[in-house]
This record gives structure tokens, sequence and C-alpha cells, in this order.
């Protein structure tokens, strides 16, 4: 864009594609890694505990959704972020509590893009607790109360989750999904009993997995998928036979 009416007309569209109660939120559109910093208190301030990576869903566009988070332990990409997510909360004037810092980590370094002084997905929260032992939804509960909870670290891995999600009524999981024969052993499906919706999607529900680091989690994240897929296609080939004869 090169000027104002051309962001009307694109707030325009992107308002008309909008999910009904959804909302529209303007970004600047950034090359690099996604990056959502989380930060709990400390004796000296607001510390880094953890961070998620997310992949967005291509089939939800415009609209941003993710298919998968991941977050490790050990990630990579702490040194360069700890300090724009320290300076960042700091110019908000937020000295304690919760918060969680949406960044993109481009060529030219850490980009801001939004700042919230709570978790908005208590599931992302499981997988934090999972990987360094920090309870930031007890943190938080503590901290509206006027108390501060500081908790040991014991970071061990990698954890994450894949939506199982789709823009039409197509069912993503085949039928008897409590037998989860079709589940790899490393992988947990969560069915929803009820499809809930999330933007133009269909959510039916989620895919957890743990592992060694980031690599290991995506790459059993998408052979879960695949298993999944690949029974309920099976599922109704089955189908289709048994109504044909």
């Amino acid at each position: 864009m090169t000027g104002l009416p051309e962001l009307a007309e694109a707030l325009a569209q992107a308002t008309a594609a909008t999910w009904p109660g959804t909302g529209t939120v303007i970004e600047p559109l950034l090359d690099g890694i996604e990056a959502t910093v989380y930060t709990s208190d400390s004796p000296s301030g607001p510390r880094v505990v953890a961070i998620s990576h997310a992949t967005f869903d291509p089939q939800a566009e415009p609209a941003l959704l993710p298919v998968e988070v991941v977050v490790d332990a050990e990630d990579v990409c702490a040194p360069a972020v700890e300090d724009t997510a320290s300076r960042a909360l700091a110019a908000l004037g937020h000295r304690s509590g919760l918060a969680q810092i949406r960044m993109r980590i481009t060529s030219t370094g850490p980009r801001v893009i939004s700042v919230a002084t709570h978790l908005t997905d208590p599931l992302i929260g499981m997988l934090i607790e999972q990987v360094t032992g920090i309870d930031l939804i007890s943190q938080a509960a503590h901290h509206a109360r006027g108390g501060t909870v500081l908790t040991d670290e014991s970071r061990l891995g990698a954890s994450a989750v894949r939506f199982l999600q789709g823009p039409d009524t197509t069912p993503y999981l085949p039928p008897n999904t409590a037998a989860l024969h079709h589940v790899p052993p490393y992988a947990t499906l969560r069915p929803y009993s009820v499809e809930r919706r999330v933007g133009p999607l269909r959510r039916r529900g989620h895919l957890l997995v743990s592992g060694t680091d980031y690599p290991q989690c995506t790459a059993r994240l998408r052979s879960a998928a695949a298993e999944i897929r690949t029974a309920r296609l099976s599922a109704v080939i089955e189908d289709f036979s048994l109504r044909a004869r």
C-alpha cells in the first residue's frame, strides 16, 4: 500500500471478509519467523519464560488463524527476542503480571506486532507448563488477587498442538474416533463433541504431541495428521463401496 485510499479500500475488504463478531486487526506485513514471547514475574521484573511459534492456516486467509503452535523449552530465538520484549513492556509501563508479546524476527531484528497482558489461549498455557514447569494460568490468577508466585523451572523438550479444522462441513475425523486406532502412539487426539467456529473455519479437535525439540514436534504433528486423513479417506471409500452394493 502506498497511501490512505489504498488502506481504506483494504480495510473495507478485510472487514467484509471477517467472520461476524470477530473484528479486524491491521498489522504490518513482515517477513521472518513468527514468535510469541510469554513473560512472568521475577524479583527483577518481567522475564521471558517461553516462546511459541505458530504456523497459520492458508484456508483461513485473510484471517490469521493458527493450524500449529509449538513451544520449545530451549528455543533458539530466545536471545534475539528477550531485549525487545523487555523494552516493549517498559514502554507500555507494564512492570508485573503475565504478558505475551507477538513479534516477527526479521532480517533487521525483532519487530513487535502486539502486546497482551493476559494469556489469550489456555491451551498454549498448558504446552508452556509441560515444557517449563511454569503454570502461567495459576500465576495470572494469583496476580489478579494481589499475590505473586515464583515457580522453579524444569525445562524439558518441546510440546505442540495441531488444530483439526477446515472451511467446509466435511467431517475431518473418521468414524469411531474414540477407538484411536489410527492415531500414532506419540500423539494424543482430542476430538470435540461439537465443532467450534473459528473465523471462517470449523474446528473439530486437536492433536497434541511432545518431543525433544521443535523439528521433531512439527514432524510428529504432520505425521499424525496424515494418519488421520488416511483413515478418514479409507472410511469414506468403504462407506461408498457399501452404498454401491
